[in-house]
């Protein structure tokens, strides 16, 4: 919602890069139409040259932005091995793609991908062990147990978190934080994006921060080049189709990362437990 103008920068830019992995790598894309401006993205879409490997999908269920929905309900519809968040904003770097491609697939089945432009420090949370976490520490690995028979993955004793630093970058926000990636049966195990958090803010940290918290589980940061940095937008504009329309962007990012930031103090990696992720969707190409 909101991203037609973003999503006409990029879209075609990213049909040439796919064009050349056609075997390889698929896009898939969700248009959540909730008013005319949906509508004119979907006759765009359907106007345009598109790749063989490209996947485009309608909803008219969700009835206000909610990006851990959303992006969920795209995740849900790949195929690949794989999955890499990309924002209506983003481009894909050949570097990126060549690079993933280039891990086997034991490799790539432990790797948590980041195209953030500065520096990703892992860091300790120090919290006080109490009997509910050695509990919810157990159910969880039933739960692993469950959905891998062999326990290919099972949580770290300790909390860890991804902390973000600009260094030499500088300050200045660029959109690459939230342009990251993860094994696919990664991401349904640990439930995918967290529903309950926010319309916008925190929901990719929190996505990182529950991944990295499996054992084996890797960091693998390849930076965007400059060339390739998102389309800049507006935070209030981001908004606009969301409950929190009107709201400080700095005050929901900073309760939303809390929450994730709690969720780690409480061993709580699985999200959306019991419940159905996503919204409904119908194939158009």
């Amino acid at each position: 919602m909101n991203r037609r103008s973003q999503l006409q920068k990029t879209l075609v830019s990213n049909f040439e890069l796919i064009r050349q992995f056609e075997e390889e790598v698929e896009l898939v894309l969700v248009n959540f139409i909730k008013d005319d401006e949906g509508e004119l993205i979907d006759d765009w879409i359907n106007s345009l040259d598109k790749p063989a490997n490209f996947k485009y999908f309608v909803s008219r269920d969700l009835k206000h932005w909610h990006a851990p929905t959303a992006k969920n309900t795209a995740h849900l519809q790949a195929d690949g091995r794989f999955l890499i968040n990309l924002d209506c904003d983003n481009f894909i770097a050949k570097e990126t793609v060549e690079k993933l491609l280039s891990l086997n697939e034991k490799e790539l089945d432990r790797t948590i991908f980041s195209g953030f432009t500065g520096h990703l420090v892992i860091k300790k949370v120090k919290v006080k062990p109490r009997w509910k976490d050695a509990i919810d520490s157990l159910r969880l690995r039933a739960h692993m147990s469950e959905a891998f028979s062999r326990g290919s993955y099972q949580p770290r004793w300790g909390r860890l978190v991804i902390r973000t630093v600009r260094d030499s970058m500088g300050t200045d926000f660029n959109g690459t934080y939230g342009h990251i990636g993860l094994p696919k049966q990664v991401f349904c195990l640990i439930g995918g994006y967290n529903q309950e958090l926010p319309a916008m803010g925190g929901q990719d940290k929190d996505l990182m921060w529950r991944a990295y918290n499996l054992q084996g589980m890797g960091l693998l940061q390849i930076p965007q080049p400059k060339s390739k940095w998102p389309v800049e937008n507006d935070k209030s504009a981001s908004l606009q189709n969301s409950v929190n329309k009107g709201g400080n962007w700095d005050d929901i990012n900073k309760a939303a990362t809390g929450r994730a930031l709690d969720a780690i103090k409480k061993r709580e990696i699985i999200a959306n437990v019991g419940l159905a992720t996503g919204v409904p969707v119908v194939r158009v190409w």
